[in-house]
């Protein structure tokens, strides 16, 4: 309607001039012209005001991820006087890990990289290995995307997150797991199973096998495992030949012919800083 008014008004005001029509006709389609612009623009705007209506009453998420239960029922009056929360939508692929280590490791991690005792890893290429409650490793490693630079002071605690593809929707939001990093590599790390440890009340040990074919018993300090092998940190210098098996029915002094394994634990091996 309003193209035909705009079409009639442009014919009359030819046709006016040459006399072919009366001012009068002239008028109207002016009129009618101006009465359909008029009510285009009048549609545009009830258009315009339905469109904002619209757009109040769509809620868009900023991520994309799986809404859980709803906050609020329908026809609950909601936003009154503060905002008011629908739902809650969760990042299922990738998932992100909250965690955090203790202040006292992540300093002698520092300081072992100062002085050269073991090798930092960019950031970008730590290995993140995450652990199930039941202690199974996820299959899929991740990566480290923060670490904060201040110590919770309730905590003593450093804030880190990490990122985990998640394609199978394996991991949940909300569950509780176990972070291990491989932040730095010492190639003068000595590992030596779990099992060749002797541990009393004053003192933590193990027995190796000295050139003459005699159990001798050394003490040392194991600070933390790697994987299922402890690391040993004072007592060891390498290349020891450690009895890895019943260690404690070898008395100290004792003659033993020693068998090595057939896939053995290096004791000066290369090993990963690893901290969980």
């Amino acid at each position: 309607a309003a193209l035909a008014a705009s079409d009639k008004r442009r014919r009359y005001d030819d046709l006016v001039r040459d006399r072919a029509v009366s001012e009068r006709d002239h008028t109207e389609a002016v009129a009618d012209d101006a009465q359909a612009k008029a009510a285009v623009a009048s549609a545009k705007a009830e258009l315009a005001r339905a469109q904002l209506q619209l757009d109040y009453a769509t809620v868009t998420a900023p991520i994309s991820g799986r809404a859980r239960r709803a906050l609020v029922t329908e026809g609950a009056l909601v936003g009154q006087d503060q905002a008011t929360p629908l739902t809650t939508v969760e990042q299922l692929d990738p998932i992100y890990v909250n965690f955090s280590q203790p202040a006292a490791d992540v300093d002698a991690l520092r300081r072992a990289v100062k002085s050269g005792r073991a090798t930092g890893i960019a950031q970008h290429d730590v290995a993140v290995t995450l652990l199930r409650a039941d202690g199974t490793a996820y299959p899929l490693k991740g990566k480290l995307l923060f670490t904060d630079l201040a110590v919770d002071p309730t905590t003593d605690t450093v804030a880190m997150r990490a990122l985990f593809p998640n394609p199978e929707r394996e991991l949940l939001p909300g569950a509780y797991v176990r972070i291990a990093l491989d932040a730095a590599v010492d190639q003068r790390a000595i590992l030596v199973p779990r099992d060749a440890l002797l541990r009393t009340a004053e003192r933590t040990s193990v027995r190796v096998v000295d050139a003459n074919g005699k159990v001798k018993d050394v003490e040392v300090v194991a600070d933390r495992m790697s994987g299922r092998d402890w690391r040993i940190t004072r007592g060891l210098a390498g290349g020891e030949r450690v009895i890895v098996e019943n260690a404690a029915q070898f008395a100290p002094d004792s003659a033993v012919k020693p068998v090595e394994q057939s896939t053995p634990t290096k004791a000066a091996s290369q090993a990963a800083a690893r901290q969980t």
